[in-house]
């Protein structure tokens, strides 16, 4: 054997050992990338490079790592290398750490390049034209709180009802005495301001247990709302893996502590909740959720109080995007918000949005001051003292996080607000969005005075139940004296009632009016009658939206308004016994006598991938087979319809000796059907509940469909920041059975069968 033969099969098995140590590195890395520990990710990705310098995956998973840890220089010019390769998710990430870095002309080039295949690129380089050109003037001033800032993260801030701030800490420096807190974890401090200056920070004592990883936190009145959080030392709070939060809420006591904490009713398994935000009267709670069905990472939710507990959360509609929004803040009817996606200057920013009747709408950035290229979080404000406070790691920060004082340039104006014959309306609201400030109510004379932000040349809406809402233009001219505005007394309301399916009236419902010309809300509450009244026009198309906490979501389209009959009927809501939120309606003149209203429902599926001709192949002899729409993607399928619950009976006992099980369910009392067909019917094959579940993923780029597509159809679902992995459509227990054979076989060892209902999986033993 030559020499040359022999050194020709020691490079051999020395590349093959190379290629081993790098898989082993690399692994290594991706496992502690899993658990946020990215400085010993980096390290491993590092160690996996030396044999393999140009692997652009290892080099954009080294940028992954050093963003997540505040090291942006760093992350910049490890996707620098990786993208050199082409890969989209790489240019993604190199356009949004050249935005970081406030280098607005590359990013936009860098989106540039995937614009045309790619709806997120396209969304950013709108984004890169916004922080190009000139910047309007602020409205506020932005400065480093030293006193307060650490080497450490300070974060998140909050009022408390004493009008001190509380905020986030994980400083070291400072420890109560006896303290059990673990290295990393974060303490809430508390400051007050006075004399535009900061006190010494202190922890802010607490009757909790635990006294760290716990915020933020939202005061208001008696309550306090707290999120229980699992923050990291040293890694970005906005860019944690795997974010585990939840709510908790407090009654504070006479000396400001809080007692009797225990969990809110509006979580779940499997996501998060939190950055919890309540309102000023304590009735109204904002907060972020990453639970399914949202439209993308984490998602704002609104709900309302109903004695104790809490309503049916909300989604914000335009206000969340594909990407995130996290910490609200309430003020009157103004939410602030910070979002990595609107457009805006780069990674999150600080936004404002106005609420008319319920609805938010109408999107402000704050500007060049309160925002930065860099990560802008935890706005607050107090209106009347005209200060706040936020979070940023802009440059020029002490720490990775840090705090900012927020103060508001303002000017002084006055309106007083008169009926037709001269007297003062008492508690009439000014709506002062418009003018980029808040939401405001007059006092017992009338009298409503604010700070006016900027330059004054905007309009204010001035309303108040039984009057016509009527706009005011204030000018620099108009500042300088009292305004006065005459408001007009409205017509008579259109009314409707609420009740149970036992005819009894509920109060306390949720009734959202949304003008689907306009699109413009209205929104109020039953009362104890179960009578609520609307300000709505005639001969309009309205969407009515009834939500109260324990009862199904109803939708009503209400499309038969008459100037000459002011009653809008009667409707029923079903209390939520099953894992369905949503139901549909369509309200009738409620002299209609004469409505098919019974109906036999065989199923309900998740999506519509179900075949309505075997149904209708058997049952041909019952009824019409259709679908309806429920809403979350889950549709019923009937039979029907019937005039009398004899006739809905004897088609029961039809449908069940054609094999098959089914319920009876009804109209609405006083004419309200819900039950409209679906046509043509949808074709597509049958499913069953019953699911493969294969793996679990916090980089579902990471799972490997090719070994299982041919077996059945891949679906999946969002756990919190997890992916879950599933095979689904299966006509049978069995068929799913079989399946799961294949997919272990198949490499999955780890499967098994599991049972949907609704977003919640449960093993099948």
């Amino acid at each position: 054997m030559t020499s040359k033969f022999l050194f020709a099969i020691f490079l051999c098995v020395g590349s093959a050992f190379c290629s081993t140590a790098q898989s082993s590195y690399t692994e290594k890395g991706d496992k502690q990338y899993e658990i946020n520990n990215f400085e010993g990710a980096i390290q491993s990705y590092t160690k996996a490079l030396k044999s393999l310098p140009d692997n652009d995956l290892i080099q954009s998973k080294l940028g992954d790592a050093n963003r997540k840890i505040g090291k942006t220089n760093e992350a910049l010019a490890w996707y620098e290398k990786a993208a050199i390769k082409g890969d989209a998710a790489t240019i993604l990430q190199l356009g949004k750490a050249y935005m970081a870095k406030g280098q607005y002309a590359k990013a936009k080039e860098t989106f540039a390049k995937i614009a045309a295949k790619n709806s997120d690129a396209a969304h950013f380089v709108g984004a890169c034209d916004f922080a190009i050109a000139p910047a309007p003037a602020s409205n506020y001033k932005v400065t480093n709180t030293a006193e307060l800032n650490s080497q450490f993260d300070d974060f998140m801030p909050s009022f408390l009802n004493n009008g001190n701030f509380v905020y986030l800490s994980t400083r070291s420096d400072m420890q109560r005495k006896g303290s059990k807190t673990p290295v990393g974890a974060n303490q809430l401090l508390t400051t007050a301001f006075s004399n535009n200056a900061f006190s010494k920070p202190t922890f802010f004592n607490t009757d909790l247990k635990n006294n760290y990883n716990e915020g933020p936190v939202s005061e208001s009145n008696t309550m306090a709302i707290l999120t229980q959080n699992n923050f990291l030392s040293g890694v970005r709070p906005t860019e944690t893996k795997s974010l585990e939060l939840s709510m908790r809420k407090a009654i504070i006591d006479k000396t400001g502590h809080w007692q009797n904490t225990q969990s809110l009713n509006v979580g779940g398994q499997g996501f998060s909740n939190g950055y919890a935000a309540i309102s000023e009267n304590g009735q109204q709670l904002v907060f972020a959720s990453d639970r399914p069905g949202g439209q993308g990472g984490f998602d704002l939710y609104t709900c309302k109080r109903s004695g104790d507990e809490w309503g049916v959360p909300i989604p914000l509609g335009e206000i969340n995007t594909p990407g995130n929004e996290i910490t609200p803040f309430l003020i009157g009817n103004n939410l602030f918000f910070s979002s990595d996606y609107h457009i805006g200057l780069g990674g999150y920013d600080v936004f404002r949005a106005e609420s008319s009747d319920g609805l938010y709408k109408d999107l402000y950035h704050l500007g060049n001051q309160v925002n930065s290229s860099a990560d802008d979080y935890g706005f607050i404000l107090d209106d009347a003292k005209g200060y706040g406070m936020l979070t940023s790691n802009r440059e020029g920060g002490k720490g990775g996080e840090d705090l900012y004082l927020v103060s508001k340039l303002s000017k002084n104006v006055t309106i007083i607000c008169k009926n037709e014959e001269g007297e003062a309306v008492a508690n009439a609201k000014i709506d002062l969005t418009k003018c980029d400030d808040v939401v405001g109510v007059a006092d017992a004379s009338g009298k409503y005075a604010f700070q006016f932000i900027g330059d004054i040349d905007c309009s204010a809406v001035i309303s108040k139940e039984g009057y016509l809402p009527t706009s005011k233009k204030i000018d620099a001219d108009g500042a300088k004296q009292a305004i006065e505005v005459v408001l007009k007394k409205a017509a008579e309301s259109y009314y409707g009632y609420v009740f149970d399916e036992q005819e009894d009236p509920i109060e306390g419902v949720l009734v959202r009016a949304t003008n689907l010309e306009n699109k413009k809300t209205v929104e109020v509450f039953s009362d104890a009658a179960g009578k609520f009244s609307l300000p709505i026009e005639a001969k309009k198309d309205y969407l009515l939206l009834l939500s109260k906490e324990k009862y199904i979501n109803l939708n009503v389209n209400r499309n038969d308004v008459d100037a000459k009959n002011m009653a809008l009927g009667a409707v029923r809501m079903k209390l939520a016994t099953t894992a369905y939120s949503n139901t549909s309606a369509t309200i009738k003149d409620p002299s209609t006598s004469a409505i098919d209203k019974f109906t036999v429902q065989l199923a309900a599926v998740r999506g519509k991938n179900v075949d309505l001709k075997s149904y209708q192949t058997a049952l041909k002899d019952v009824g019409e087979v259709f679908m309806t729409e429920s809403g979350n993607d889950v549709y019923k399928i009937k039979v029907g319809k019937f005039k009398t619950r004899e006739d809905a009976v004897a088609a029961l006992k039809k449908v069940e000796t054609a094999g098959y099980k089914g319920m009876i369910t009804t109209g609405i009392k006083g004419g309200v059907a819900d039950n409209t067909p679906i046509a043509p019917p949808i074709s597509v094959e049958p499913s069953s509940n019953y699911h493969v579940r294969l793996t679990t993923l916090s980089k579902p780029e990471n799972f490997e469909k090719a070994k299982v597509e041919k077996i059945a159809k891949v679906t999946s679902m969002k756990s919190g920041a997890l992916t879950v992995f599933l095979l689904s459509n299966f006509k049978s227990l069995d068929d799913a059975k079989h399946a799961l054979e294949m997919a272990k076989n198949a490499g999955f060892k780890d499967a098994y069968l599991v049972e949907k209902t609704g977003d919640k999986l449960t093993k099948v033993e």
